[in-house]
């Protein structure tokens, strides 16, 4: 089944910002691109003919790189329109930092990315490789309920497994390097 890749986004600085225990979620280094180039190193994003490396790009000077984990975030619109749901409206479609996002309207398992490619608007096919679930921070699941840094103690632990399972996204690596625009498409299961 081949699905519309609504959005393509950067994260130009880490999103977890302060020091521990009393870390916060902040998206505003989150940026919308035109294209979005990934290779083994991470994404690179392109708004205008500007590049902007994403925050886990091996290349970024506050990298978040953490080797093959680190290429592709993939998100899906049926996930955010739960999360929505359970949350809030603060909780808006690309918040959460994935490099892309795609329209579905039902949830989406990593037994459903098994064999998953992404199909560029030139009609190129790349495969993922290697697929991870995201697992949700606790800085996000802050964020996702409205608490402060350093809150939350055992009210914390209901949010955390909500957004798991894929909830808060996927992780991909790419067989080839890929560059992706506007009526790209992501073939799964």
């Amino acid at each position: 089944m081949l699905r519309p890749i609504t959005r393509l986004q950067v994260q130009t600085e880490p999103l977890k910002r302060g020091e521990k225990p009393h870390r916060w979620y902040d998206p505003t280094p989150i940026r919308r691109v035109d294209r979005l180039h990934v290779d083994e190193t991470g994404a690179t994003g392109e708004l205008s003919g500007t590049k902007m490396l994403d925050a886990h790009h091996a290349a970024h000077p506050r990298t978040r790189h953490r080797g093959p984990a680190s290429g592709l975030c993939i998100g899906f619109t049926s996930h955010y329109q739960a999360m929505r749901e359970m949350f809030g409206n603060h909780i808006t479609d690309g918040v959460a930092g994935e490099n892309v996002l795609v329209d579905v309207s039902d949830r989406v398992t990593l037994d459903r990315l098994d064999g998953a490619a992404l199909r560029t608007s030139d009609g190129a096919v790349i495969p993922l490789v290697e697929v991870y679930v995201a697992e949700p921070c606790v800085e996000f699941s802050r964020f996702a309920l409205g608490v402060q840094p350093g809150g939350g103690g055992p009210s914390m632990r209901e949010p955390l497994q909500q957004l798991r399972a894929g909830m808060r996204g996927f992780l991909a690596l790419v067989a080839h390097p890929v560059t992706l625009q506007p009526g790209a498409q992501l073939l799964l299961h």
